[in-house]
């Protein structure tokens, strides 16, 4: 869904959660810079996809220039 919206991955992060691994992962996608209608369309197709055990959350990172 990503690249079907032209986003650029810069970093994935995957952490388990709770004692059963087996069943849930926190994942962390930090994208290069990117529109955020681009990010919103990308969340609705994750989300649409029935995948997650919860609705995903969306942190803007604004760097300082």
């Amino acid at each position: 869904r990503m690249a079907d919206n032209d986003i650029s991955l810069e970093s994935i992060v995957q952490h388990a959660a709770g004692p059963d691994t087996a069943l849930q992962k926190t994942v962390i996608l930090v994208t290069h810079e990117t529109t955020e209608a681009a990010v919103r369309k990308a969340v609705d197709g994750i989300t649409r996809d029935d995948h997650l055990t919860d609705k995903p959350q969306v942190i803007r990172i604004e760097r300082a220039e």
